[in-house]
């Protein structure tokens, strides 16, 4: 279910303090759990037929890892991502140009 991996993030919003906090208990698996399913959601969810966003499928969180092995994993996707986000933006802005949606109807404009 796409909605699990959000659990966490919700929990973090209700409580902060009970989850955040580096001395709260088991802070670095929680928070380590929380970043593998977030990462793989989206890695899940990419669009069909776009070149992957990142060389990861998943995100690799072994407790040998640390903080810094963690985040440069993270990072692989940054500039997949900008490309992909620049690009859609891109067609969006050109179909805004070309539609316009008003009262619930979709008007194509004549040249």
């Amino acid at each position: 279910m796409v909605g699990e991996p959000f659990a966490d993030l919700l929990q973090v919003c209700h409580d902060p303090a009970a989850t955040l906090l580096p001395n709260s208990s088991g802070f670095e698996d929680h928070l380590r759990d929380s970043l593998k399913k977030l990462f793989d959601t989206a890695t899940a969810l990419e669009p069909a037929g776009v070149k992957p966003l990142g060389p990861l499928s998943e995100l690799q969180v072994q407790e040998a890892f640390d903080a810094e092995t963690i985040w440069q994993e993270l990072r692989l996707r940054d500039g997949p991502l900008l490309r992909w986000a620049r690009g859609t933006t891109g067609v969006l802005h050109h179909l805004h140009g070309a539609y316009k949606l008003s009262s619930g109807f979709l008007i194509v404009p004549f040249n």
